[in-house]
């Protein structure tokens, strides 16, 4: 009955279109994920609990299935997780998982060269792909003669191609300079044929 005298009254004054499209502002997205981060930190309405060596991280499912693939999957996949109120997370550093679960609700994390290396592995084993390309990238930046051949074994352990292109590409460019200091014998034999190919092919070539 009230929509038809809307459009009664609507027709009366010329309105040809009754509808109207209403879009609110990335602001108000924002400050809702800024509410649900408050809501994280005073331990309001959260519904999972997400334990990681003995540290408990008091959670809102909904928040952690939005923003992290390993956790869509566990809570919506019928996994026998998915109805649990305790959720223990092994073989992850619980100070990186808090990394990750703050960003789930904040979209920023601190990446330094003390967390890197643990930050990098939590993130690729949740799926949390931004994060863990990001600090693919904080390692490309730092990569030098004495860490090379180190970060190249550990982006190979965790598949991260593109850190592993970079460091192979490093490690050609600085091969005479490696071979002289003790991290060369950190090179695998598969991998130091490949590199003593692509060196003396790329010095052929250029």
């Amino acid at each position: 009955m009230i929509n038809k005298h809307l459009k009664y009254h609507s027709q009366n004054i010329g309105i040809l279109n009754t509808y109207k499209y209403f879009n609110l502002s990335f602001y108000f997205y924002s400050n809702a994920f800024h509410t649900l981060y408050e809501f994280y930190q005073d331990e309001i309405l959260c519904d999972v609990e997400i334990v990681c060596d003995n540290q408990t991280f008091l959670c809102h499912k909904v928040v952690l299935a939005a923003t992290i693939p390993y956790f869509r999957s566990m809570f919506t996949l019928g996994m026998l997780e998915a109805d649990k109120r305790r959720i223990e997370i092994q073989d992850i550093n619980r100070n990186s998982l808090k990394t990750i679960i703050e960003f789930a609700y904040t979209a920023k994390a601190i990446i330094t060269i003390d967390n890197v290396q643990h930050l990098l592995f939590a993130s690729t084993v949740l799926q949390t792909e931004d994060l863990a390309e990001a600090c693919s990238s904080f390692l490309r930046q730092h990569l030098s003669l004495t860490n090379c051949t180190e970060i190249r074994q550990y982006a190979e352990l965790l598949n991260r191609k593109s850190l592993i292109d970079l460091a192979d590409e490093f490690i050609r460019d600085h091969f005479l300079e490696i071979i002289q200091i003790d991290d060369f014998y950190k090179i695998s034999y598969k991998h130091l044929k490949v590199y003593l190919q692509k060196y003396f092919l790329f010095k052929i070539l250029f």
